[in-house]
């Protein structure tokens, strides 16, 4: 497992992770945040979707979650 804790590590390291499970914390407010976005777009381009209920776990109250998975 990687973590990943906010947009500038997320946005230079989440190509590089070869872990089998990726979590990257990211507040909105971050100076970085459009760049981080824009590699998580392109990741997501090739994953599928996981819903909280397949995921088996929810984001305590103020936080996002977007869980996915490989296509394979």
């Amino acid at each position: 497992m990687a973590v990943l804790d906010g947009a500038y590590a997320t946005s230079r390291w989440l190509d590089a992770c070869e872990a089998r499970l990726t979590i990257a914390i990211i507040d909105r407010s971050e100076p970085a945040l459009d760049a981080a976005v824009s590699v998580l777009e392109q990741e997501r381009a090739y994953m599928r979707p996981i819903s909280m209920e397949g995921l088996g776990w929810g984001p305590p109250a103020g936080c996002e979650l977007l869980a996915f998975g490989s296509r394979g």
